[in-house]
């Protein structure tokens, strides 16, 4: 009983951190659409990508992707003005705001970088999408703003929000302030709850290419706390697909787990 309502995509901004292609566009089969439009992905760097890129893309008329390539690198940093100058050049019709830093150990080691990315961030991208008047924000979340789930309860979206480190504290933040400017100012905003995310050009230092790159090293596998821990985790191609249907398809002012 989802639901839904469809909205076209002609331009897109993208905020991207993290593991360069962790999270990335599918390209549908040629040949399979209605013919072919001209559109534009903007992606830019903030923090730890490597690789940051204005993509020009080629979207089929019922709006999925049909080819993507690199047109030029873009500013890395993070602030006001360079967010208000994207915003005005490329004028969005839909955001779809990934960026975070999100591991926990160095959460918890220093929190500040945390606040400053996650909810500063996500404020500076809010403000500039509101006062351009972007059709569509959509968040990219987590489950970990959920807390630790008991056996054998299962959360849904009208769980309460109960994060237990500061990283989750931080996206529980973002997640808030997304949905005080559906509720404040009317803004057209969906927000994704994911577990965590595994597949191609995973960060080395996550648990699943940690414990691999480890084992075939011959090297100690590291347990945390008592070794009884249980993760959920969702293959990236997945949740790109999750990302994009809830984008494209989801209700204003809804998140999606």
């Amino acid at each position: 009983g989802v639901e839904v309502e469809t909205q076209p995509v002609r331009q897109a901004v993208g905020w991207l951190e993290g593991p360069s292609g962790t999270l990335q566009l599918r390209p549908a089969p040629q040949g399979t659409r209605e013919g072919p439009v001209d559109s534009r992905v903007t992606i830019v760097r903030h923090g730890g990508v490597r690789l940051p890129v204005e993509l020009r893309v080629e979207l089929w008329q019922d709006g999925t992707v049909r080819a993507v390539k690199v047109v030029r690198p873009l500013h890395p940093s993070l602030d006001e003005a360079a967010v208000e100058a994207l915003f005005s050049d490329e004028k969005p019709d839909l955001v779809l705001h990934l960026a975070a830093e999100s591991h926990v150990d160095r959460s918890i080691l220093g929190p500040m970088a945390f606040i400053e990315t996650n909810v500063k961030g996500t404020q500076v991208l809010l403000e500039a999408a509101r006062r351009h008047k972007t059709p569509r924000f959509t968040f990219i979340s987590t489950d970990e703003v959920y807390g630790p789930t008991p056996e054998p309860a299962r959360f849904d979206e009208d769980a309460p929000i109960q994060p237990t480190s500061p990283y989750a504290a931080s996206k529980a933040g973002a997640d808030l302030l997304v949905q005080s400017y559906f509720k404040t100012y009317g803004m057209d905003v969906v927000t994704t709850r994911a577990a965590n995310n595994y597949g191609p050009r995973h960060t080395p230092e996550k648990l699943i290419p940690l414990m691999i790159t480890r084992a075939l090293n011959d090297e100690a596998l590291p347990v945390y706390g008592d070794g009884l821990h249980k993760r959920d985790w969702i293959f990236v191609e997945d949740h790109a697909r999750g990302i994009e249907a809830a984008a494209l398809k989801g209700k204003a002012g809804r998140a999606y787990n």
